[in-house]
């Protein structure tokens, strides 16, 4: 692994994402394509680790919080999606609630296929997102 990349558990990593920008981090495959990483705490590799940004103010915070949150059950991460948040720290915890779902649905999603049948699928969701979208389709 990268000496610039901060393995905090498996599924989750401390990045400096100006440094992906610069493309100084290769070995991440990113979720969404360049153009749509317009997030500058949180991102997702279509595996499913979730990276955060070491420079964020909310990163010490964001790491604590979802390394205990991937160790909770997926009963738990459910009925805390659909509780809504209140303050702004409740509101970002439900965040990373999101986020660790995401996360969970990527790694089942990705067990045994490689990064290219990863990448494919996902372009082909998106081009179905895109095509809906111009029809009006909800």
């Amino acid at each position: 692994m990268n000496p610039n990349v901060e393995v905090i558990n498996p599924h989750l990593l401390g990045v400096r994402f100006d440094w992906l920008k610069a493309g100084l981090i290769p070995d991440l495959p990113l979720l969404l394509p360049k153009d749509q990483r317009d997030n500058d705490v949180a991102q997702l590799t279509v595996d499913g680790v979730l990276l955060f940004n070491k420079n964020a103010s909310t990163y010490d915070y964001a790491k604590c919080i979802s390394h205990l949150l991937m160790r909770k059950t997926d009963a738990y991460i459910e009925r805390q999606m659909k509780k809504p948040g209140f303050n702004p720290k409740g509101v970002f915890y439900h965040c990373l609630i999101y986020a660790e779902n995401t996360r969970r649905i990527l790694v089942k999603k990705s067990k045994g296929k490689s990064f290219n049948q990863l990448r494919q699928e996902l372009n082909a969701v998106e081009r179905e997102l895109n095509t809906n979208k111009r029809e009006g389709v909800k």
